[in-house]
C-alpha cells in the first residue's frame, strides 16, 4: 500500500517546454528501476507547468532511493525551468 509520496510542480522556461517534457519522459524507467518507487508519474498541468508524482510503501522506500535527490539535483541542473518546487505528502488512509 502507498503511504508516501512527494509531488513536485517544474515551471518550464520560455521555449523549453517540449525539452521539459523530453527530459521527464526520460527519466520514467530510471524511476521504475527503484525498488522503493511504487508509482511515478510525470503530468503536464499547462503548457509551461509539469508536475512529478513519487509514490513509496514506507519511509524506507523513499529514504532508499538513492537517486530521489540527484532526479531533483538533475533537474535543477538543466537549467530549463524557472522554478521548482517539492513537497512531500502523507496518505490518508
Amino acid at each position: 500500500m502507498v503511504k508516501l509520496a512527494i509531488r513536485a510542480t517544474l515551471v518550464a522556461k520560455p521555449g523549453k517546454e517540449a525539452a521539459v517534457e523530453a527530459f521527464l519522459k526520460s527519466a520514467l524507467p530510471l524511476a521504475m528501476r527503484e525498488a522503493g518507487t511504487t508509482l511515478w508519474f510525470a503530468l503536464k498541468i499547462t503548457p509551461s507547468t509539469f508536475g512529478i508524482f513519487d509514490a513509496f510503501a514506507d519511509e524506507a522506500g523513499r529514504d532508499g532511493v538513492p537517486s530521489f535527490s540527484v532526479r531533483f539535483r538533475t533537474i535543477r541542473g538543466t537549467r530549463l525551468h524557472a522554478g521548482l518546487r517539492p513537497i512531500g505528502l502523507q496518505m490518508v488512509n
